[in-house]
Parts: structure tokens; C-alpha cells; sequence
């Protein structure tokens, strides 16, 4: 039924959140929000190589998922991410630049980056309403970009 299938959902998202609360938090906190499997791999993969000290990366494949999370995370009083990198084409109700608003009121000392395999005229007008101004990267970048930007 459709009630349990919510209460699965909603399980699974409380059981993920407990187990990061877990974690340690004197260390870089990376929230990547990717519905693109092989794009999250490797973004998780050049953060952790690029890494000085550290580092916990949480990954999300979607933008209900994302705003539960990010809600939680709120609601408990738990710390937010020092960097989130989210995708502008995602998976599910809200875009990336929505998500980039919904956490950054939330979390203001979070760092966001914004990624798409649009080019940034294609986007910058969405860009400019927005009301967090992210970072943007194209896709595909080097993961020395990023190792630069978050660990120099």
C-alpha cells in the first residue's frame, strides 16, 4: 500500500540520517547531490583524493530526498555541510538552483557549487534570480578545480 511504501521512505531517510550523526564532525563535511551515478562516483572519488585531512561526504540522488535531508538535518540541530556540490538537473520536483536556495537559507556558512552540462549563458539569468549566487561549474571539470576550490 501506498502508506507503507511512505513509511519505508521515510525509515530509510531516518536510518541514513542516524547514521550520520555518527560520524565525526572535526573534519570537512561534503554534501553531493547527484542523481547521476557515475557523476556522484567521481566527484566522491576527487574529493576524497583531493582531500587534506578528513573528510565525510554524504550523497543524495534526488531533490526530495535532498530537502528531506536538509531538513533534518535543520529540525535536529545538527550541523550543515561546508560544501555542498548539487547538480541542476535532478531527479524529482525541484532543480538544483531550488535546492541551492532551500539549504543555503537554512545553512548560510555553507559553501554551494552548482554543476551542469549546460554552459553558464544557458543558465546565468537562473543564476542571477537566484538568491544564493553559487559557484558554477560546467561539466565535465577537472577534479583539480575542485581540489582547488575546496582544499587551497
Amino acid at each position: 500500500s501506498s502508506v507503507s511504501s511512505d513509511y519505508k521512505k521515510h525509515r530509510e531517510t531516518m536510518d541514513n540520517f542516524e547514521r550520520d550523526e555518527q560520524m565525526p564532525f572535526d573534519c570537512t563535511y561534503v554534501l553531493i547531490i547527484e542523481d547521476d551515478l557515475t557523476t556522484a562516483n567521481y566527484i566522491n572519488h576527487a574529493i576524497k583524493k583531493a582531500a587534506i585531512g578528513p573528510v565525510r561526504i554524504k550523497t543524495i540522488s534526488s531533490s526530495e530526498k535532498a530537502s528531506e535531508y536538509i531538513f533534518l538535518l535543520k529540525q535536529f540541530k545538527m550541523p550543515g555541510p561546508d560544501v555542498a556540490i548539487v547538480d541542476y538537473f535532478l531527479s524529482g520536483t525541484g532543480d538544483g538552483l531550488w535546492i541551492c536556495d532551500f539549504l543555503k537559507k537554512r545553512f548560510p556558512e555553507t559553501q554551494v557549487i552548482l554543476t551542469s552540462s549546460l554552459n553558464l549563458e544557458r543558465i546565468s539569468d537562473k543564476l542571477f534570480m537566484s538568491e544564493t549566487k553559487p559557484i558554477f561549474f560546467q561539466k565535465p571539470f577537472e577534479a583539480k578545480k575542485l581540489k582547488n576550490l575546496l582544499f587551497s
